[in-house]
């Protein structure tokens, strides 16, 4: 899964963190908003991987070949590791591409792309497929209405991802590449939405403490209604922990 935190806790990870499910059985995939970010084998918790991005990492992904590509929102930057299954930790990314305040990278199986979501644009990103030497670069972009993008999510069971503004939300419709309206009992300020198979709910956060701050204690779905909450928690995202064929094979290992 992949977490994110304050940073007040101290040390490479902090305190107030939130999750999300990367994909398949085999890993958790933890971004530290305090600047740090590891890939966690939950059978045994064992860190398979872990560096040091800064900049407040939001957001990791797992590619294709091992490697793992973090979105740093106020270092600007999407950085590539390469993961030699060896050493745990390092030091310092083999590749990295500006991108204004980078929230969140997710991997599209089906295409071989990478998306990220960027002020008011959705960005399509090629990878060369090159583990030691790895690569990004823009393929294309789609302008959205509203801006400061935040979330990206598989829509599951769909050709499709859930992207959150701080004014809007959308449905991304890969095949015929257009945003779709959503509805949804706010528009403004969701910090994530996950979905899952048949008979799942799909689960969104959004702030309600109130002020500038940017957690809650509660998850809710679509329509608002509380399906989860813990007092004094301070969550920023949430994520089903299931299947992801949009990014992931049924069978993935390292």
């Amino acid at each position: 899964c992949t977490t994110s935190d304050t940073g007040n806790g101290g040390g490479l990870y902090a305190k107030n963190s939130t999750i999300k499910i990367t994909g398949g059985r085999i890993e958790n995939n933890k971004a530290a908003l305090g600047g740090g970010v590891a890939l966690i084998r939950i059978a045994d918790k064992k860190a398979m991987f872990y560096a040091k991005p800064g900049g407040n990492p939001h957001s990791a992904e797992v590619l294709p070949d091992g490697n793992v590509v973090v979105a740093s929102s106020t270092g600007n930057l999407l950085s590539v590791y390469v993961y030699n299954g060896a050493d745990s930790y390092v030091s310092r990314p083999a590749f990295t591409m500006p991108v204004h305040s980078a929230h969140n990278v997710v991997w599209d199986r089906k295409r071989g792309c990478l998306w990220t979501a960027t002020g008011a644009q959705l960005l399509k990103l090629a990878y060369n497929g090159k583990r030691t030497d790895p690569e990004l670069t823009q393929v294309r972009s789609y302008d959205m209405a509203a801006g400061n993008a935040h979330d990206l999510a598989p829509v599951c069971g769909e050709d499709a991802m859930y992207v959150s503004t701080n004014q809007h939300v959308y449905k991304f419709d890969c095949a015929a590449e257009k945003f779709l309206d959503v509805e949804i009992f706010q528009q403004n300020t969701i910090k994530s939405i996950s979905t899952g198979p048949e008979g799942y709910s799909t689960i969104v956060m959004r702030p309600t403490s109130g002020g500038s701050n940017w957690w809650s204690a509660e998850v809710c779905d679509m329509k608002g209604n509380r399906l989860f909450n813990r007092a004094g928690y301070q969550i920023y995202k949430a994520r089903w922990y299931v299947e992801n064929p949009f990014g992931y094979p049924e069978v993935h290992t390292l």
